[in-house]
């Protein structure tokens, strides 16, 4: 009926243009359509949030729910650590809108504001390059990646107190987009990028992030006189954002031939830590298998005596024998489960965090995702991402889910 009413309006009418919908949030004025009046603020106020028996508790007994957004920024090119006048106009125009949880991500991008494109965007005309990316702590005039920038870091401090005096909370990522330099001491700094993968086992790359987090999880808010790691509106802390040492390995990412100069169309390890991660791999093998099973892995793999034994690619996944596929399987889970273990207690014991610490997401948007749940499992909250038509990844498109069910977040989220 409703093509029909449509297919019956003027022609003039069918074609009247879409035009930008811009909302002025500092000019909001109060309506019966408030939902302030569910949050109980100032958030934090009945101690930290706790999970226990699948569910989300508060301090005081009370069960804890959230209605949160993503936030990287209001609009197209804005920033998403806001000035003060504008944290005050955002933080209301969330709690009215019956906002109590805000993730703030990719604070851990550089201070400049300068043309990106997503790597993993799809090469087509539709599909980047993106010309606005959000504006995090960290410095860019340095040749490394570990100043705050202080005036953003005020700004931030500044946002969270607003958040928090409305009865908003905060989800903190630590690891999400930093791009490291030369000046960090990591190794092929200029073509790791954002260094998914390499965090897990690039032992620079593991003491930057506990810097890192030290920094931002230690600093004392001057607006509500606490640590981070101490303040009760803050709710869990995600150690890293849809990073997956498995993900590479499904991918076929771990072969070692990212290099200075060559195409690097696809994400894929360095020499070096292709590497250091094979070493890793035959030091495991060492303890967990046997002196024979060690020999015909090399069989397997078609080297000799003494030379060590190489990952698979992604090609031989499918027909590789039982020994070698359970094999990497397991050393590759069990380097991401002893990473967000030490993480864990790192962030428990030396920072003091007391809320709850999720390792990653399950973000495994085109594969099975079994081998990932067992890292997401052990937390005290499981996180999953999906997105529908990203315009990172598929380009610019809008079709709608409902013709796509095989595709829907709906049953990507259900393996969760």
């Amino acid at each position: 009926m409703l093509a029909a009413a449509l297919a019956a309006l003027p022609a003039a009418a069918q074609e009247i243009a879409l035009v930008p919908y811009p909302v002025d949030h500092e000019a909001r004025v109060d309506s019966p359509a408030d939902a302030r009046f569910l949050l109980d603020g100032p958030a934090g106020k009945h101690g930290f949030v706790t999970a226990r028996d699948g569910k989300l508790w508060r301090g005081d007994g009370t069960r804890f729910r959230c209605w949160g957004v993503n936030m990287t920024g209001w609009a197209v090119g804005s920033d998403e650590i806001p000035a003060h006048g504008a944290a005050t106009a955002y933080a209301k125009a969330l709690a009215r809108l019956g906002v109590n949880c805000v993730r703030l991500h990719f604070l851990d991008m550089p201070d400049s504001i300068a043309p990106v494109r997503n790597e993993g965007a799809a090469r087509g005309p539709a599909a980047g390059p993106f010309t606005h990316r959000p504006r995090g702590l960290i410095r860019d005039d340095l040749p490394d990646s570990r100043s705050f920038n202080a005036e953003r870091l005020d700004r931030l401090d500044f946002w969270i107190a607003e958040l928090k005096k409305n009865g908003i909370y905060v989800n903190f990522n630590l690891n999400v987009g930093r791009m490291y330099k030369k000046g960090d001491g990591v190794p092929d700094a200029e073509l790791v990028g954002v260094a998914k993968a390499f965090t897990y086992f690039g032992p620079e790359l593991i003491a930057l992030q506990k810097d890192y987090a030290r920094k931002l999880l230690g600093h004392r808010n001057p607006y509500t006189g606490l640590r981070y790691a101490d303040d009760p509106a803050m709710m869990t802390v995600e150690v890293v954002n849809e990073n997956s040492l498995l993900e590479f390995w499904m991918r076929n990412w771990l072969r070692g031939e990212r290099v200075p100069g060559g195409e690097n169309a696809q994400l894929d390890m360095t020499p070096h830590y292709q590497k250091l991660l094979t070493g890793m791999y035959n030091d495991w093998l060492g303890k967990r298998r046997s002196a024979a099973q060690i020999a015909s892995l090399r069989g397997m793999a078609g080297v000799t005596e003494g030379q060590p034994v190489p990952l698979m690619r992604r090609g031989d996944h499918p027909a590789a024998p039982r020994l070698r596929f359970d094999a990497e399987l397991e050393f590759i889970t069990q380097v991401e489960l002893d990473f967000h273990a030490d993480m864990r207690r790192f962030l428990r014991d030396e920072l003091g965090v007391k809320v709850p610490i999720v390792p990653t997401a399950d973000h495994t948007y085109f594969m099975a995702n079994q081998p990932l749940m067992r890292t997401a499992m052990a937390a005290d909250l499981l996180d999953a991402h999906v997105y529908w038509q990203h315009p990172a990844i598929y380009g610019r498109r809008n079709q709608p889910m409902v013709n796509a069910p095989q595709l829907s977040i709906i049953q990507k989220l259900a393996r969760s």
